[in-house]
């Protein structure tokens, strides 16, 4: 599910990843969680 998640991210910010951090931070509490989107984020937006 959050695998999904950070796919849409990208697709709807197509800037390298910054606004898709940034969308982490703004929706997600869990911090683990948010250590997982972040590493994914980084990953696919190389």
């Amino acid at each position: 599910v959050w695998v999904g998640y950070v796919e849409e991210l990208l697709e709807r910010h197509r800037d390298g990843g910054a606004r898709a951090l940034e969308a982490v931070e703004q929706h997600v509490e869990d911090e683990n969680i948010k250590m997982i989107l972040r590493m994914e984020i980084r990953l696919r937006s190389k």
